[in-house]
This record gives structure tokens, sequence and C-alpha cells, in this order.
């Protein structure tokens, strides 16, 4: 596994701004703790994909492509998911297990990836 150090952090800022979009707009009351928990959720989600698809190579090329296109899907999956969930849900604990889970399983199948090679 290689980190790209541009690409890293050109993915930061990317997070870093859907994020604040997040912040933003969802329509959730600001200040109180569902739209925090909410805003760093996303961070940490968005973050960790984008990171994983845009600022990391593996040795071999397959591999790299397979990952980064699991990374995107999971991406979108996971805004997606905020997304419906900062409508519908005013609950810490849902939106904590399932982007929980989500995140879980994004590593799991990642990690199965690369070591597969």
């Amino acid at each position: 596994m290689k980190i790209n150090w541009v690409t890293t952090l050109i993915a930061i800022c990317l997070s870093v701004l859907i994020t604040f979009g997040f912040y933003s707009f969802i329509p959730i009351e600001k200040d109180t703790v569902l739209h925090n928990v909410t805003t760093v959720i996303s961070f940490i989600f968005i973050l960790m994909t984008f990171v994983l698809s845009l600022g990391v190579s593996f040795s071999e090329g397959r591999t790299t492509v397979v990952i980064r296109t699991t990374s995107f899907i999971f991406l979108f999956i996971g805004v997606l998911s905020l997304t419906l969930l900062s409508y519908l849900n005013s609950s810490i604990p849902f939106l904590v297990i399932l982007m929980g889970m989500l995140f879980l399983v994004y590593l799991l199948i990642v990690y199965a990836l690369a070591k597969a090679e």
C-alpha cells in the first residue's frame, strides 16, 4: 500500500467541503447534539472512503481499481444514507449504529480485497 500525499490532501479537502455541505444544508436544527453527531459521522465516513479511493494505491493495479470502485460505491451509499437519515430520523443511536455497520462492512470488504491480491 502506497499513499500519494497530493491526492490524499485533495481527498481531505473534498471531504471537508462535502461535510460542510451536510453541516449547512441538513434540515436539523443547528447547534443540537444530533446535528453535531451527524456532521462528525459524515466527516469520518466521507474522509475514509475518499482517502482510500483517491489517496491510496496498492502494488497490483487490479487491486487498486477494485478497491477504488468499492470505495466510490460505499461513498455514494454513505452520502445517500446520511441524507435520508437526516431527513427522516431524529435518533442518534440509530444513526451511529447504521453508519458504524456500513463503515465496518466497508472496511471488511476493503481488507479482504487487499489481502486477496
